[in-house]
């Protein structure tokens, strides 16, 4: 067996257009987007990556597909169940994304303790806001021993839809 931890420098966040119909100025993932009819998911993730942060095929050919958020989402809009794939894409350290379609008003470069407070603000897109927990609870960053309410946590991101 091998056993080995990645030091992750930071993450890439964007903040979303302030003209944005829903969640104007919250903090949001670097690529995220619906399934248009007809795309995959792949396609999706390739189409939002290019769009959204200007991402290079070749780059964006190293994404691994991690797993799937699932849960209830209930806002002004109404309530639906709501299912996210995720990905995780180690970017080159000189890489600095570049919006090109306007929903992005800019992109920060934060590290993995000033996003895990931002988390529990107001401040990040609530469903991204699952994806950077996802993502801190696989890679060791949120635990059991310094988390309260961790099973809780876990449980919110994979909820169980009857569909």
């Amino acid at each position: 067996e091998q056993w080995y931890q990645r030091r992750v420098r930071g993450m890439w966040v964007g903040k979303r257009s302030p003209t944005k119909s829903r969640y104007p100025g919250l903090y949001d993932n670097m690529v995220a987007g619906g399934i248009s009819s007809g795309y995959g998911v792949w396609e999706t993730l390739c189409k939002e990556g290019e769009e959204e942060a200007s991402i290079p095929g070749d780059v964006m050919s190293r994404a691994v597909p991690v797993g799937m958020l699932s849960y209830t989402l209930a806002n002004q809009y109404g309530t639906s169940p709501e299912v996210e794939f995720v990905y995780d894409l180690e970017v080159p350290a000189d890489f600095v994304p570049k919006n090109a379609d306007g929903e992005v008003a800019g992109f920060e470069l934060m590290s993995l303790s000033d996003l895990k407070e931002l988390l529990v603000t107001e401040k990040f897109k609530p469903n991204c806001a699952g994806v950077v927990m996802d993502f801190m609870i696989r890679h060791g960053y949120i635990t059991p021993d310094d988390t309260p309410h961790y099973v809780e946590i876990l449980q919110l991101l994979r909820a169980e839809h009857p569909f």
